[in-house]
């Protein structure tokens, strides 16, 4: 039991609460008629005091103890997690999104920066860096980067250009560049993928 409910006083004796007044059991006379005996009219009674706490019938004064919660009623912690997260920011707007991806989309092989995504986006550049991580799982330039190599993947399956022809118009500075970050993202080197395609 918890230290902080538990009352300190000592316990009323069972003698006292067999012989209790009747008109202190609460089940046979909610309201307290304390005139009459002791001269006095009381704001409340016992029974209608929010202090109060009944023990066997018989009301008294002193800390309310609290029972334990159900088990059923307490919320678990990843419910309370997910209400809190539900306040949080859900990334970028759609619209912002679109824009986003339709100027990297277009200027795939160009040098772009975070800065002129962000401009496409109208989202300013710190605010555009948590809200589209949020929305797409990754940076923005690590989700150019993914496109560029899914870009890469098609131009392969094709044949008709080389590799150093795809790397070059997919904004890479060489074909090493180009085959090594191929490589580290797909497991396989541009040259293998093409003959597998």
């Amino acid at each position: 039991m918890n230290l902080d409910l538990r009352d300190t006083r000592p316990p009323i004796p069972r003698g006292l609460l067999a012989e209790a007044p009747p008109e202190l059991d609460v089940a046979t006379a909610p309201e307290l008629d304390t005139k009459g005996r002791f001269g006095i009219t009381p704001a409340r009674s016992f029974a209608q005091h929010p202090g109060t706490t009944s023990l066997e019938g018989v009301p008294f004064p002193g800390r309310r103890i609290h029972p334990e919660p159900r088990h059923d009623a307490v919320v678990p912690f990843e419910a309370r997690q997910s209400s809190r997260s539900s306040a949080r920011p859900n990334g970028l707007s759609r619209s912002a999104r679109v824009r986003a991806l339709e100027f990297m989309e277009r200027h795939i092989g160009d040098n772009v920066s975070l800065d002129d995504i962000a401009r496409a986006a109208c989202v300013s550049r710190s605010h555009f860096t948590r809200l589209f991580r949020v929305s797409m799982g990754a940076s923005p330039m690590y989700h150019l980067l993914r496109m560029r190599i899914e870009r890469a993947k098609t131009l392969l399956a094709q044949n008709d250009q080389s590799i150093c022809s795809i790397a070059l118009s997919l904004g890479f500075f060489d074909q090493s560049h180009f085959s090594r970050t191929f490589r580290r993202m797909t497991g396989m080197s541009p040259s293998e993928f093409a003959r597998m395609s």
